[in-house]
């Protein structure tokens, strides 16, 4: 940040103290400290040049920085399937500071941790908290999340004759949205302890 130290008085040269004692000479009765740290910090004061009559040092003007927010965004996972439910949170805790949220999909809210229940893919991109600490020391911090497609299973059929003439291999098919891009697990579970791992189950000697 930046602080601009100022004085009303009228002279050639303007000489600025700093807590470490160091002098900092203008012509302007004004003093930037850019890119303020705590070691700027302390009691800074003033003295006058008129030619070559100098002031006596001005009472201190005290000068606070105080600590920006670090916020760090974190979301329950990268990757989320449409209809679960996202948690966003900011760490560490900053006391007294207010935690605004923005998103994609018009999101917005407050709170250090906040959450979205069954989610789309609207819901997917970059979510920003702004932290603005008691003093009015303001950071940001983002994370990104990407929903994905759900799978859906409309049906579950099979290729069983209605009367079974003897020993027969029953072949168990789902039929699904989306398609299988080549990625899909698949696992079924069944009566008798049966268990299969392929796209199409089958149930042998049935």
């Amino acid at each position: 940040g930046k602080i601009t130290l100022r004085t009303n008085a009228t002279a050639s040269f303007y000489t600025w103290v700093s807590p470490a004692l160091e002098e900092f000479r203008t012509s302007v009765p004004s003093f930037d400290l850019n890119n303020v740290t705590n070691a700027q910090e302390g009691s800074w004061r003033l003295y006058l040049t008129n030619q070559e009559c100098s002031s006596t040092l001005s009472q201190a003007l005290e000068v606070v920085v105080n600590d920006k927010p670090k916020p760090k965004a974190s979301a329950s996972s990268p990757t989320i399937c449409e209809s679960s439910r996202l948690e966003l949170k900011v760490t560490p805790a900053t006391p007294n500071a207010a935690f605004q949220w923005t998103g994609p999909n018009n999101f917005s809210s407050v709170g250090s941790s906040v959450a979205i229940d069954n989610v789309r893919q609207i819901n997917s991109g970059r979510y920003v908290i702004k932290v603005t600490s008691a003093e009015g020391c303001v950071a940001m911090d983002s994370v990104s999340v990407e929903v994905i497609t759900s799978i859906r299973v409309f049906s579950v059929t099979n290729n069983a004759p209605k009367c079974l003439t003897g020993p027969t291999d029953i072949i168990l098919s789902a039929n699904f949205f989306p398609a299988d891009d080549g990625n899909f697990r698949y696992s079924w579970a069944g009566p008798n302890g049966f268990t299969a791992n392929t796209a199409q189950a089958t149930i042998p000697n049935a």
